[in-house]
Parts: C-alpha cells; structure tokens; sequence
C-alpha cells in the first residue's frame, strides 16, 4: 500500500458518495453546498464592514495631528503601555488599536469555523464519520469563543497574541465557552467531537470496524445498516445551523446583510427538509436518539 493508493481510493470513495447523500434526499447535497454559500456570504461581509469601517481614517487622521505615520502611530501604542501622560491621540489611537484587534479575533475564528465546514463535509464525502465529529467540534468552539470573547475582550485579544500561555487560557477560557455552548445547544457537538475524533478512546474506532476481523477500516458506511451515517451527516448539517443562526450576535453587521440573510434561510430550509427525510426513514432508529 502507498499514500497514491490511499488517494485514489479517496477519490473513487467521493465519486460514489453522492448516492450514500441522496439516501436523504436531494436536499442533503444541497444543503451541504448551501452551507459553503453562508460562508462566503459571511466572509465577504466581515470584509466590507473592516474595510469601510470608520476606524481606518480615524487612525491616521490621529496620526497626522501628532506629527507621524500611520505606522509610526501603529508602533508606538504596540510598543508602549498607556500612560496618564499621553496625548489624547495617543489614547485614542490605544481605543482603536484594541477595536481592530478584536475584529481580527473575530474574522479568525470566523475562518476557522469555515475551514471546519470544509473539512468536515468533504471527509463526509469520504465517508468519514469520526472525523467530521471532530470538526464539528472545533466549529463549536469557535462559536463558543465568538460569543465569549464579545462580553470579555481580553480574551479576545488574549487568544491572537502569540506570546499568550494558550494553555492557561484555556484553563481560563474553557468554563465560559462551555456555558454558552449548553446555552446554545452545542455541548452534544462539543463533547462527542473531542471523544471519538480527538482521543485515543473505543470509541474513535466504533464506526469503522469491521466485524468480521475487528479491522478498523477508513471508511465508517454500512449499506446494510445507514442509519448510522445518514445520522452523523444530519446532525453536522444542524450544527452548523445552530453555529449560523449565532453569527448576527457576534458579527451585527450581518443583520443587515442581505446576501447573508438569503443565505441562511435557504440552508436552513434544506437542513429541515434532510432532517425530516432522516425522521420518516428511520423513525424506530433513532426515536431515543437525543439531540439538544
């Protein structure tokens, strides 16, 4: 075996997926590339918004008043802490350097999300269950560290700094994140991702073994037996339209925003619809199968 033999057993595997979707319906596929929509959607308005935000004047209209440039400015409030002493500019320049940190933050874990979406859908394509649950959860996390971040700054502003201890911010991080996450309906995604696709548990290996010799195959698919991705596949499509209705709380530009409306609302017409195919399906399956 080769890694050019794994490789074109993915491709073969992804070719052929389509149909394992269409157990679902149409709409599963289509959600799947709706959900791509929201994303771009998303980003673009994040992009527009930093771009015509008000701030990038207003710094180096500041910066002119004091005699220098913006990047002398920009040099300045990073290099110095504030002081009482400080010219007016100076303060307000600290103001706007902090609002522009925390966008980054925000755009970031934005991406991040997205990347986890990408990944997820196309291991799900792979017919890879454990590790589309673990990207669920990085997708949970970001979330969960948007709407954190947008009541405690610092940690914000924490988190993008790459002389932070991450590991004492996650020690100090994490009990909020979960709370919103509960809040939210997200725990579920939160602690099945970390269990079977980010530790070394039973667990991780469930999906994919084969029975007959107990080899744990890359592929986790049962045609005699469905349910069990059709399930895993449903529920990454209604996490991320948990994650999707969240977004305005943390991005307000997007309540405005026309394309990113339009966009939701289409994916979560499809999610319904996957959903209600997957109900009907396999109604004794999954009738004690809890999700949030």
């Amino acid at each position: 075996m080769t890694i050019n033999d794994l490789l074109s057993a993915d491709e073969a595997v992804a070719k052929n997926s389509e149909v394992v979707f269409s157990g679902l319906g149409t709409n599963a596929t289509e959600c799947a590339n709706a959900g791509l929509r929201v994303f771009e959607a998303a980003y673009k308005a994040v992009r527009s918004w930093e771009e015509s935000h008000a701030n990038n004047e207003k710094f180096n209209e500041l910066a002119g008043i004091l005699g220098l440039s913006g990047q002398q400015l920009w040099d300045l409030v990073r290099s110095s802490q504030p002081d009482a002493a400080d010219a007016p500019q100076v303060s307000e320049a600290r103001k706007i350097d902090l609002e522009v940190s925390d966008a980054l933050a925000r755009r970031m874990l934005l991406q991040i999300c997205w990347r986890a979406y990408r990944w997820g859908m196309t291991d799900l394509r792979r017919l890879r269950l454990t590790s589309s649950a673990g990207y669920m959860r990085v997708a949970a996390e970001s979330i969960g560290l948007l709407l954190v971040f947008k009541n405690e700054p610092s940690l914000g502003r924490r988190w993008i700094n790459p002389a932070e201890d991450m590991v004492k911010f996650f020690k100090e991080s994490n009990p909020g994140v979960k709370t919103v996450l509960k809040e939210q309906g997200l725990t579920t995604a939160y602690d099945h991702g970390s269990a079977v696709a980010q530790h070394a548990r039973f667990a991780s290996a469930a999906r994919g073994v084969r029975l007959s010799d107990g080899e744990v195959l890359d592929q986790e698919f049962d045609p005699e037996n469905p349910v069990s991705f059709h399930l895993g596949l449903a529920y990454f499509l209604r996490v991320f339209k948990r994650v999707f209705l969240l977004f305005p709380s943390v991005f307000p530009s997007f309540e405005t925003d026309e394309s990113f409306k339009e966009r939701v609302q289409e994916y979560n017409s499809l999610e319904e619809k996957t959903w209600w195919v997957l109900e009907r399906k396999y109604v004794e399956e999954i009738k004690d199968f809890y999700a949030e």
